[in-house]
């Protein structure tokens, strides 16, 4: 991505983060570790263990958004097949949820269990010589239940198999979302979009919809860029904004929140800013830091999540920073999923550093983040280029399209309708897109930017219906 927020020096907004940091949430030390439970060790065992796994993910801590009713479907599984059938039951169990939020810092409040209804009584039964139960399906009903987040642990017991040891609960983040519309669209494809908010207003990401349901086009707005500096009199990394991100932050009922009113949800983009430090160089401890900074800034302003660039650290530059290393970049993903399980982790993927080539902590990367994308626009990658394990096609963008050419020279780069084909038709589940403006300056007249067309090409092959405008914006602040 272009480099337009160098912010050099130090304002306000990094105080008051860092007192946000620490009010808002205390260390993840003692935290209930919540993540894929790791299935390897429990090879080792010479007997077989039980262990509970959602049908849809690995992870343990799921967000669920419930309209009406919502269905999630749970299993049994075990290390090793046996010569007996396994038998086992699932209950909801909501005294978890105080120890959960007394560990975490947090107060979701119960969903409660007489809106969870457990087909089959929760039984379920691993059949001898087999490893899985058939599915078991959970109907979560939204009732009369305010619209906030609610957490429902379930957890399983077993008759005649032991249980892995914290693999025997499973905690769902239930968002009802009440009257907040969905912009899901047929084929499961998400439009995400970067916004560059130093010159470009992001309601425009809500300004197109579909011609026919009148559905958005966009799914994503990612608000780029906040950025991560070091305070050097402290000696810690810090979360910063420059004017523009702290405008529309601290503006969120005028700029974020006409968004989430359509269903799109607004992330925000942290990127290293020449000071050294990114996300290649981290220590454990700099990352929990980091990971607190994160989850205050996201729940102070309402947003749905965080975005993760890795440019501009310019490593090479600061000797006297710590080297770069290939942990650092995943052991933060991880830090972060620990202290926001509810929301959402996305990755631009470039400058990895080979980090997500292998587990931390017994997870696979690709199960901490919802969506990954390739960072050469215009350009086409089927899988990421240095691994990325764990990430299935329906987290990855393999083509990324940038609506003005990252050279300065090219005002509409072309669009390939094979590519988007081919993105449809391989199971990928990331649209990405990049710079969506009000006006142009390569335009005569500074005119107002419609984007229609193009959208239109990349809709009528992913959701079968073309594209409109409404009101375009312009930065106004």
């Amino acid at each position: 991505m272009y480099n337009y927020n160098v912010m050099k020096g130090w304002r306000t907004l990094s105080v008051v983060i860092l007192m946000l940091s620490g009010a808002l949430l205390t260390a993840c030390d003692e935290a209930i570790v919540i993540g894929e439970a790791d299935e390897t060790s429990y090879l080792l065992a010479n007997e077989a263990y039980g262990y509970l796994k959602d049908l849809s993910t690995a992870r343990t801590a799921i967000p669920v958004e419930v309209r009406g009713d919502a269905d999630v479907q749970v299993y049994l599984g075990l290390t090793k097949a046996t010569a007996t059938a396994a038998t086992a039951r699932v209950a909801v169990n909501t005294a978890l949820v105080d120890a959960y939020n007394t560990a975490n810092n947090t107060s979701y409040p119960a969903f409660p269990a007489a809106q969870a209804a457990i087909a089959g009584g929760g039984n379920l039964s691993v059949a001898q010589w087999r490893t899985a139960s058939d599915p078991l399906t959970i109907t979560l009903s939204k009732g009369a239940l305010e619209e906030q987040t609610y957490l429902l642990p379930v957890t399983v017991s077993a008759d005649n198999v032991k249980l892995s040891a914290g693999a025997d609960v499973l905690y769902y983040f239930v968002k009802v979302a009440g009257s907040i519309p969905s912009t899901a669209k047929p084929g499961g494809v998400v439009s995400i979009c970067y916004v560059e908010v130093n010159s470009n207003n992001p309601l425009n990401v809500g300004a197109y919809t579909l011609q026919n349901s009148g559905v958005p086009f966009f799914d994503f707005c990612i608000i780029f860029a906040a950025n991560l500096n070091f305070d050097v009199a402290a000696g810690r990394p810090l979360i910063f904004f420059n004017e523009n991100v702290a405008h529309l932050l601290n503006n969120r009922d005028k700029y974020i929140k006409p968004l989430q009113d359509k269903g799109i949800k607004v992330l925000l983009d942290i990127l290293p800013n020449h000071y050294g430090i990114g996300w290649n160089n981290l220590n454990t401890s700099a990352a929990r830091d980091i990971a607190q900074q994160l989850r205050a800034i996201v729940d102070t302003y309402g947003l749905d999540g965080i975005d993760f660039d890795e440019e501009w650290a310019e490593y090479d530059k600061h000797p006297e920073m710590p080297p770069t290393n290939t942990t650092s970049y995943r052991r933060m993903l991880y830090e972060l999923r620990q202290v926001m399980p509810d929301k959402f982790i996305t990755c631009y993927y470039i400058g990895t550093n080979n980090s997500f080539a292998s587990q931390i902590e017994g997870i696979n990367p690709g199960d901490l983040v919802d969506y990954s994308y390739y960072a050469y626009y215009s350009s086409w990658s089927a899988t990421p280029t240095s691994g990325f394990l764990g990430l299935t096609n329906a987290k990855w963008g393999p083509y990324p399209y940038a609506f003005h050419g990252t050279n300065g020279t090219t005002a509409y780069p072309a669009i390939s309708t094979t590519n988007i084909n081919n993105l449809k038709n391989g199971g990928y589940g990331v649209n990405l897109m990049y710079d969506l403006r009000g006006r142009s300056d390569t335009h005569p007249n500074n005119a107002f930017m419609d984007y229609s067309d193009r959208l239109t090409i990349f809709s009528n092959i992913l959701y079968g219906e073309p594209t409109v405008a409404g009101t375009i914006y312009q930065k106004d602040w």
